[in-house]
């Protein structure tokens, strides 16, 4: 069984689907956190939120706007998950939908009683069809850690290397298009400029 006390995961849904809440929040997660995706709320400003930047698990709505007053900046959760994907490479995605017809992509349809599914109720489907996912995710999860740490302590590989690949794993995306040779040269341009000052 997979230790799920250490885990930090986010349910983000424009509607939280209340059995969803309910079976994740019961899970026994290290920590959880639901985020609405309101039209108030650009990507921007998700990928910023603490509790984004700190997940190592993000379980996201396919479809985050079905209110049609949301205007040009919506989104779909297929793009959350590939701009999470960009900026935090280490935090595992999970992409939920209303819909069932979903077999055809890797997206977990969320329970629907009507479905006429064999299972008694919420509970079962989720740890049947989700919960596996999830004890997935976690593995990945520590092996990257494990990763990480062993890369943290190397001797052979460039020390501004290590420190934004663990930036990365720790959720932190700062300088993440900087090279080496741009950071040296900007240091370079400081110590000129005092100079001259």
């Amino acid at each position: 069984m997979i230790d799920i006390n250490n885990v930090s995961l986010v349910y983000v849904d424009d509607n939280i689907q209340k059995q969803l809440s309910y079976y994740l929040s019961k899970k026994g997660f290290g920590e959880y956190n639901e985020i609405i995706f309101d039209n108030s709320l650009t990507y921007k400003d998700f990928l910023d939120f603490p509790t984004i930047k700190k997940a190592n698990i993000i379980i996201i709505d396919s479809r985050l706007f079905e209110n049609s007053k949301v205007g040009e900046e919506k989104c779909s959760g297929e793009e959350l998950m590939l701009a999470l994907r960009k900026v935090y490479p280490f935090v595992e995605v999970i992409v939920v939908s209303q819909n069932e017809d979903v077999d055809q992509i890797d997206i977990l349809a969320k329970f629907h009683s009507e479905r006429g599914t064999k299972l008694k109720n919420a509970v079962d489907y989720y740890d049947k069809n989700l919960f596996p996912r999830i004890e997935s995710a976690i593995r990945k999860i520590k092996i990257v850690k494990k990763i990480g740490d062993k890369i943290s302590k190397s001797q052979y590989i460039d020390k501004f290397l290590v420190d934004n690949i663990k930036n990365s794993i720790d959720g932190i995306p700062e300088y993440d298009g900087l090279t080496k040779k741009d950071v040296d040269e900007l240091i370079l341009s400081f110590k000129e400029l005092e100079s001259k000052l």
